[in-house]
């Protein structure tokens, strides 16, 4: 019998179909390696400020290979002043060049530079057209603005129609922002100016968020309605939950509840303590809202509505107006997934 022998004909496929298996996950790997995955997005100033000087030059090299993430990035650094002196004109002129690539959070601050007049005039049209580039991609912060645009502009129905479908594209991308605003807006429009179950819905779901004013909407329809002390009870939770992570204006409504006993149990001790927290936290409203309480302690039930006018962005009606800001949509977008690559950066 020799030496070498030939594998049997059942070892010698086994071996072929491992050699086969061998080669598709090389390949595999090798195509997973050079496939552009979308970027993830987030705010510039998550960055760490220690961080700033290094992830500037490291940006800049990379802006001169032609990155468009590196590009952006500087341009919201510069946007916002981070690790470099504030210049709109240079952040205005690494968007651009990002832009032409159409990279979405490029067009996003092109948008954003034109609305709030950072550094030009302002110039809706052009915000429009950069809002709504950015906007078909996906980009939630420029659909919520576009929903602003057209918000803002005639009562015409059209302008309606389109500021509800954006405001809706950016509610169903998760932002509360929107999901307040969509609802805002249908019941401004709607006919018996309440809100339908749709509107409740987009309230209930930022609210989940601890979205104070879609808690405080919520709060205030449920208290007015009856058999609805579940969801109250509910929506009160999210209120405590969101006054103890020191929401100032989350901190001033549970102290009216507390002071006038709705949606909860009257207590006068509870309502002054979050009243007081509120208050030392520098909310003028709270303060002087203790001072009125103490010289009037026996204050009725229709005070309440006077008691609790808090400060929501002045935009189109007199009580729950849309939101025209939020922490969510403010300027200096950054390509996170670069920052990943640069061990820690992110706080």
């Amino acid at each position: 019998m020799p030496i070498f022998s030939k594998p049997p004909r059942n070892k010698k496929i086994l071996f072929l179909n491992c050699k086969i298996l061998f080669a598709l996950l090389l390949f595999l790997a090798l195509s997973h390696g050079h496939t552009k995955e979308k970027p993830t997005i987030k705010n510039v100033e998550s960055i760490a400020p220690s961080y700033y000087d290094d992830l500037f030059e490291v940006y800049k090299f990379r802006s001169q290979q032609g990155n468009l993430e590196a590009i952006n990035n500087l341009g919201a650094m510069y946007l916002k002043g981070l690790g470099v002196s504030r210049d709109e004109t240079k952040a205005l002129e690494y968007f651009l060049m990002a832009s032409k690539s159409k990279f979405p959070p490029a067009m996003y601050h092109l948008g954003l530079i034109y609305y709030k007049g950072l550094g030009v005039d302002k110039n809706l049209k052009k915000a429009q057209h950069w809002f709504e580039r950015a906007a078909i991609t996906g980009d939630r912060e420029a659909q919520f603005f576009l929903g602003l645009i057209f918000a803002t502009e005639k009562d015409h129905p059209k302008n309606i129609s389109e500021s509800l479908k954006w405001f809706e594209a950016a509610a169903k991308n998760g932002m509360p922002a929107a999901q307040y605003n969509l609802a805002i807006l249908r019941k401004k429009n709607n006919q018996a100016k309440e809100f339908d179950q749709t509107s409740l819905f987009w309230l209930k779901t930022a609210s989940q968020k601890l979205h104070f004013e879609s808690i405080f909407a919520l709060f205030e329809f449920y208290s007015l309605e009856r058999n609805r002390k579940h969801e109250l009870r509910s929506t009160m939770n999210k209120l405590q939950t969101l006054a103890e992570q020191g929401h100032d204006r989350a901190q001033r409504l549970l102290g009216m509840t507390y002071f006038l006993g709705r949606g909860v149990e009257r207590n006068l001790q509870e309502g002054e303590f979050w009243m007081r927290e509120a208050a030392s936290a520098g909310l003028e409203s709270a303060k002087n809202d203790l001072e009125r309480i103490y010289s009037h302690p026996d204050f009725s039930e229709s005070d309440f509505k006077e008691l609790i006018e808090f400060s929501l962005p002045n935009n189109l009606s007199n009580h729950h107006q849309l939101l025209v800001k939020d922490k969510e949509n403010i300027s200096g977008k950054i390509s996170y997934d670069s920052l990943k690559k640069e061990q820690n950066y992110a706080q």
